[in-house]
């Protein structure tokens, strides 16, 4: 079996993938409801105007956000005992930080060429019913691991 969204072997812990990116975290953060997320993801999610948990879609009583230093560092012994991860993702990380510095004006207007599914730009968007964009071979194989 393959990590969907990296490519890469599924040894890698599901407690260290983000749960809107599907990605390695590099600074996991907590939300008030306890539940981690990469910093440049839920800021994005929480920036696109959402006060909702992403995983529950439950309000939330505070956008304020904590450092999960336990979940950082054992990410990060992980990754040194896996470098071909550690490259992979320092791409990924980039764009994300890219968007994550953008006005929510033009965070929207980028995001209309980004695969939300793994945070790259488009090859060959597509839109679902519910309005979302995708790239067409990104959603394809979703598809084809559900």
């Amino acid at each position: 079996r393959v990590c969907f969204f990296l490519n890469l072997p599924m040894d890698i812990p599901h407690e260290f993938l983000c749960p809107i990116s599907g990605e390695v975290m590099s600074d996991p953060v907590m939300t008030v409801d306890h539940h981690s997320y990469e910093r440049s993801c839920i800021t994005m999610w929480f920036k696109l105007g959402n006060s909702s948990s992403p995983l529950t879609l439950l309000p939330l009583e505070s956008t304020s956000l904590t450092p999960n230093h336990q979940l950082r560092q054992a990410i990060e012994s992980f990754l040194l005992e896996n470098p071909d991860v550690h490259r992979r993702l320092a791409s990924r990380h980039t764009l994300q930080r890219l968007l994550n510095s953008l006005g929510p004006e033009q965070l929207k207007m980028s995001l209309a060429y980004i695969d939300m599914m793994t945070f790259s730009v488009m090859q060959d968007p597509v839109t679902a019913e519910d309005g979302s964009n995708y790239d067409r071979h990104t959603i394809n194989r979703w598809i084809e691991e559900h």
